[in-house]
């Protein structure tokens, strides 16, 4: 079964993500792959430089990023509850996708980003591919606005060989919120994936 990459399953696929991540800090899963490589140094993916042009803010989840050129954003009245604001690539039809969600969840602590943001990018791909597999890419700290974050990626092919690419930024705002970012790029290529991707590092708190 090929993966599934129109918009209204991206939606209801995200929301089963976001539904694990709602869950008490001392609930979370602990099958999520891990890779054992050494701390790399943190940077303010923020700060990394992207063209300026029209961007999304979220004031919900309390968070802008960038619109990328041919990108639509998506009316919030089409969102299920547990997404504050999503964009994606005007013109994708069929196997072919590329989107971006955002949200917010309670507050986590920074010692909890990579156990948190792994588990959800895992569980993630593995509900949008189920019939494919998945590995990770990428796992290391950052900072968003000078904020403690978690970013993941992860590479998934189905059973017709499509291929895939989940990101996923994870931010502790502050004690009592935490906010993030999901990309998914489907058959899309790597031109693609780098859109999706500079739209993650794009990511500004409010």
């Amino acid at each position: 079964m090929a993966i599934v990459a129109s918009a209204t399953i991206l939606v209801l696929i995200a929301g089963i993500t976001v539904a694990w991540f709602l869950r008490p800090a001392g609930h979370l899963q602990t099958g999520a792959a891990t890779m054992n490589t050494a701390v790399p140094r943190v940077t303010d993916e923020s700060a990394t430089p992207n063209n300026t042009g029209p961007r999304v803010t979220d004031k919900s989840a309390g968070l802008s990023y960038e619109l990328p050129e041919g990108w639509k954003e998506e009316d919030n009245g089409d969102l299920i509850d547990a997404f504050t604001s999503s964009i994606s690539e005007g013109g994708a039809e069929g196997k072919e996708a590329s989107a971006v969600f955002a949200g917010r969840g309670d507050g986590l602590p920074s010692s909890a980003l990579k156990q948190a943001a792994e588990s959800m990018a895992a569980s993630n791909a593995e509900f949008f591919n189920p019939y494919g597999n998945s590995t990770m890419g990428d796992s290391r700290p950052t900072k968003v606005s000078g904020r403690p974050a978690h970013t993941v990626v992860l590479k998934f092919k189905d059973d017709e060989g499509g291929t895939g690419h989940l990101r996923l930024t994870l931010i502790a705002v502050d004690g009592t919120r935490s906010a993030f970012l999901i990309g998914l790029a489907v058959r899309v290529g790597d031109a693609g994936r780098k859109r999706v991707d500079a739209v993650l590092e794009s990511a500004s708190i409010n």
